[in-house]
């Protein structure tokens, strides 16, 4: 059950973790325990040697990281995607996946869900401040009836992607062709 808060001075005291301080008295304030952690180690020790850098021959630098061309290339043709993104918004430049954040209109997007989330956890803050009372899981809620919505349709894109590369996996001939005109 949230605290009471009765006068104005009563929420200045509120300030420590354990209770709300009133005068020479002390009243218990219902705090959620955070689970136990703890660490423990196996006594069986696996130790895996991680070749240097400098160990690798040119070959296995070549077929390891990319060369700085090869990143401009990758830098350019995102440009290049963003650009076609934000001038078209309907049309069909392929695989756009992680660039749709930040092209314009998901700069926008993540603008509006910030304000809507501040909005709403502001909203239910000032309801208990004039209602006199302190509720922190009904602040929780309200940003995460807003967050909902993101997090099915983040939900949806992983089911998306799992259900393609096992079509890929059991050799989907049409989408491993897909795939291959987008690398």
């Amino acid at each position: 059950m949230p605290a009471k808060i009765e006068t104005q001075q009563d929420k200045h005291l509120l300030t420590h973790k354990r209770g709300l301080h009133l005068g020479e008295e002390t009243i218990p304030i219902q705090l959620t325990k955070k689970p136990r952690v703890a660490v423990r180690f196996a006594e069986l020790h696996i130790v895996k040697q991680i070749p240097n850098r400098h160990d690798f021959s040119a070959d296995e630098k070549d077929a390891t990281w990319y060369s700085k061309k090869e990143m401009s290339r990758v830098k350019y043709d995102t440009m290049v995607s963003l650009r076609a993104m934000n001038s078209q918004p309907n049309a069909d430049i392929g695989c756009t996946r992680g660039l749709e954040m930040i092209s314009k209109k998901g700069f926008e997007e993540r603008r509006r869900k910030r304000r809507c989330i501040r909005a709403a956890v502001f909203g239910e803050q000032e309801k208990q401040r004039l209602n006199g009372y302190i509720d922190d899981q009904a602040i929780a809620a309200a940003s995460e009836n807003i967050s909902f919505a993101p997090k099915v349709c983040a939900a949806e894109y992983g089911i998306n992607d799992f259900d393609d590369a096992v079509k890929i996996y059991q050799g989907d001939k049409d989408l491993i062709e897909l795939f291959k005109q987008i690398r």
